[in-house]
C-alpha cells in the first residue's frame, strides 16, 4: 500500500492505518476486540460493503465504528485470492485520494501474497502459553474477593464488582497488561518502574496496566487486585473480605 501515491502508514487504535493526503483508506486489524479475524478495513463507495457481504459472506463483513461510513471487511484467514485484494485495496485507494493523485494509480497493482499465515497466538497473544499462566493466576485471586464476578469486554476477560469493572487484562502495544485502579496520586511513583505504564483511556483516570510477561509475582498481583477491588466495592461487600 505504501507503494500508492503519497500514502502514508499511521498506527490507528493499535492498528495499521493507512491514509492518503490524511483520509483513509485502509487498517489492517487482527483479532478486534477478540473477533479472531485476520482482516483488512476498506474504504469503498455507499452500498458496496452490503452487496459484497450478502454476495459472499464467508470473506465480506461490515466493520464495527467505520461500516456506516461504507467501509467493508475483508477477511484474509480464509483464502481470499490475492489478486483480489488488490484490487480492492486499489478500489479503496481511489475512493480516498483526489483526482489528480488517482491518474498516477497503474491499472492493477502487483505485491507478493504472504507467505504464511498467522499462528494462533500471533492472532490472540492471550493464547500465549506464558501469558495464560498469568491470567489464570489473576482469575484464581480474583475469585478470592467477594462477589467478585467475571466477564468478557472489547474481546478480553474483565472483573466485576457488581456493575463495575476493577481488573482488565488488555492487549496494547504489542503487551498484555493487567489494569487495576491505583489512583492519580500513585501513578507517578509506579511509572518509574518500566513494568508500569498509562493504559489508554483509562490512566488519566487513576488506572495502571502491569506488563504480565514481566514476572510480577504473587503478592504484588494480590495487592493491586485488592486496592483496586477495595476502590469500587460497595461497603456492604467490603464488609465480606477476610
Amino acid at each position: 500500500m505504501l507503494g500508492l501515491p503519497e500514502t502514508v502508514e499511521v498506527g490507528s487504535h493499535g492498528m495499521p492505518e493507512f491514509r492518503v493526503r490524511g483520509k483513509a483508506f485502509a487498517d489492517i486489524v487482527v483479532n478486534h476486540h477478540g473477533d479472531a479475524r485476520v482482516a483488512l478495513w476498506l474504504k469503498s463507495e455507499p452500498g458496496v460493503p452490503e452487496t459484497l457481504v450478502e454476495a459472499d459472506p464467508e470473506h465480506f463483513f461490515i466493520p464495527p465504528y467505520v461500516g456506516p461510513r461504507a467501509w467493508v471487511g475483508l477477511r484474509l484467514d480464509r483464502g481470499f485470492a490475492w489478486s483480489a485484494v488488490l484490487r480492492m485495496i486499489r478500489d479503496a485507494y481511489l475512493t480516498a485520494a483526489p483526482p489528480e493523485l488517482n491518474r498516477l494509480v497503474p491499472a492493477e497493482l502487483a505485491g507478493a501474497a504472504p507467505t504464511r499465515a498467522l499462528s494462533a497466538e500471533e492472532i490472540d497473544p492471550l493464547q500465549v502459553p506464558a501469558t495464560r499462566r498469568w491470567v489464570e493466576r489473576v482469575r484464581g485471586l480474583c475469585a478470592t474477593l467477594p462477589e467478585s464476578c467475571e466477564a468478557v469486554q472489547f474481546g478480553c476477560p474483565v472483573w466485576r464488582t457488581g456493575k463495575k469493572t476493577y481488573a482488565w487484562i488488555r492487549l496494547e502495544s504489542g503487551r498484555v497488561n493487567l489494569c487495576t485502579w491505583v489512583g492519580v496520586d500513585r501513578q507517578g511513583l509506579m511509572l518509574a518502574d518500566a513494568r508500569f505504564s498509562l493504559p489508554s483511556y483509562l490512566g488519566p483516570n487513576g488506572w495502571i496496566a502491569l506488563d504480565l510477561s514481566s514476572a510480577a509475582d504473587l503478592s504484588e498481583l494480590t495487592a493491586l487486585l485488592e486496592a483496586s477491588f477495595r476502590h469500587f466495592a460497595l461497603k456492604r461487600v467490603l464488609r465480606l473480605l477476610r
